[in-house]
């Protein structure tokens, strides 16, 4: 699943070329997006079910960004993604499994709802693409744009706290599937608004939200309880 995932992933650039451009750029960016973010999923999602213990998922955290850098610095996204999206993945699930309980993680839900929408509107985002924009092609995570090029981004630390969210609820007794799915829906979305609104906008406001709402019921329980690391989030 992994390796089909990643080739996809990987196809979805040259492949996006062959597809006629809109007029409008926006779109084209949007729609290339939409077309990656389902092998981008599956990918990472195997990256959450594979059964690898924390050395190895810090190794490749160290080497999927180093890699990752590598490829955003010599301009081949197709392959900076996955290796990004990988070293994310596996960082996320390093976090998720200290998590102390639901309600500790919708705290922090709503945290980086609060921390990502300053940073990114009067904080150190603002300031990298302002002072140093050229940064930011490390930081990102950049999708291929329907007619050929690049499009929409995401920020690394987006795929982190999806992992992380994710693994967070399996171990907590919350809704992990539901939660997933919902939150990588969220991207979605955030550049949808993005677009519509015609500037940039952070992506963790509307994922830490589709966590809330996947487990609105069970986080107002108020149940304390926490499960053994998942071997399947």
């Amino acid at each position: 699943m992994i390796g089909a995932a990643a080739l996809t992933l990987v196809a979805t650039y040259p492949l996006s070329a062959w597809f006629p451009e809109p007029t409008d750029a926006r779109l084209a960016a949007l729609l290339g997006f939409l077309f990656a973010l389902v092998p981008a999923a599956l990918f990472m999602a195997g990256i959450l079910l594979a059964p690898l213990p924390p050395r190895s998922l810090g190794l490749i955290v160290v080497i999927g960004l180093a890699l990752g850098f590598l490829a955003a610095y010599l301009e081949v996204p197709a392959l900076a993604a996955p290796l990004k999206i990988v070293a994310a993945a596996a960082a996320g699930r390093l976090l998720g499994v200290h998590v102390p309980g639901p309600r500790w993680l919708a705290f922090m839900a709503a945290l980086v709802l609060l921390i990502d929408a300053w940073s990114v509107f009067f904080g150190p985002t603002k300031a990298i693409v302002e002072a140093t924009p050229s940064l930011l092609e490390y930081l990102l995570v950049v999708f291929p744009s329907v007619g050929g090029g690049v499009g929409a981004a995401l920020g690394v630390t987006d795929f982190v706290f999806l992992a992380f969210f994710t693994v967070g609820s399996a171990i907590t007794g919350l809704r992990h599937r539901l939660g997933f799915v919902s939150m990588a829906a969220s991207f979605a979305a955030s550049l949808g608004l993005a677009t519509g609104l015609d500037r940039g906008l952070p992506a963790l406001p509307l994922l830490g939200l589709a966590f809330l709402l996947a487990n609105a019921d069970l986080l107002a329980s108020r149940r304390d309880t926490r499960r053994k690391p998942p071997t399947a989030p």
